[in-house]
This record gives structure tokens, C-alpha cells and sequence, in this order.
């Protein structure tokens, strides 16, 4: 696993939202940059753990290829961190379920 490259098609660099996650596959950890409007992977990689840091370097790594990032969507873990100026905001599934994880599920009739 070590040895294995993960590649995408290539792309044009241009201007997108980013939705950025990681991703547990057993004790592997994958994290994802995706652009929703062009419904395509933009740079992955497999990490120790899910860190500031780590995301910070793959945003690095895209705009130093020329994307031109309008804003991160994240499941908001530590995100509201500064990357470089660019907007943040929580996924909102994510806020969904926190929403729900503190109200009751009791149906009332």
C-alpha cells in the first residue's frame, strides 16, 4: 500500500468551491478534496490522522497548481482555521447531524 499512487485525470486549474473530508476505510485514513461543480477529485491522500495541518497542505498544494479556491466545505472539524483568506463553511449533513444528535426523537401524539 506504501508504494500506491493515487492519480486523478487531469484538470485545467481553475476557480471552485473545494468540499474537503476524511475518510475511514479500517485503520486507513483517506483525506479528499473534491469539486462539487466539476463533480470530480481534485488531490487525496492517505494520512495518520485528520490534522489542521494536513489540510492546510493539500489546499497548499492546489493553489500552488493554480486553483482559484472561492470557498472550503467541511464536516467543520477545527476548520474555522485561516487557509489563506479563503471562506469556511460546515457541510450542511454535518449540521443536520448534529442537530439531530441533541434533540430528542421522540414522535409525539
Amino acid at each position: 500500500m506504501d508504494s500506491y499512487e493515487v492519480t486523478f485525470p487531469e484538470v485545467q486549474p481553475q476557480e471552485t468551491c473545494l468540499c474537503i473530508d476524511t475518510t475511514w476505510f479500517g485503520s486507513l485514513q483517506l483525506m479528499v478534496f473534491r469539486s462539487p461543480e466539476l463533480k470530480k477529485n481534485l488531490y487525496a491522500k492517505v494520512v495518520v490522522s485528520e490534522t489542521i495541518n494536513e489540510y492546510m497542505s493539500g489546499i497548499k498544494y492546489l493553489l500552488d497548481k493554480g486553483w482559484k479556491i472561492k470557498a472550503i466545505i467541511s464536516d467543520g472539524k477545527g476548520l474555522r482555521h485561516d487557509f489563506y483568506g479563503i471562506p469556511v463553511q460546515m457541510c450542511h449533513f454535518h449540521q443536520q447531524q448534529i442537530i439531530t444528535r441533541y434533540l430528542t426523537n421522540v414522535n409525539s401524539t
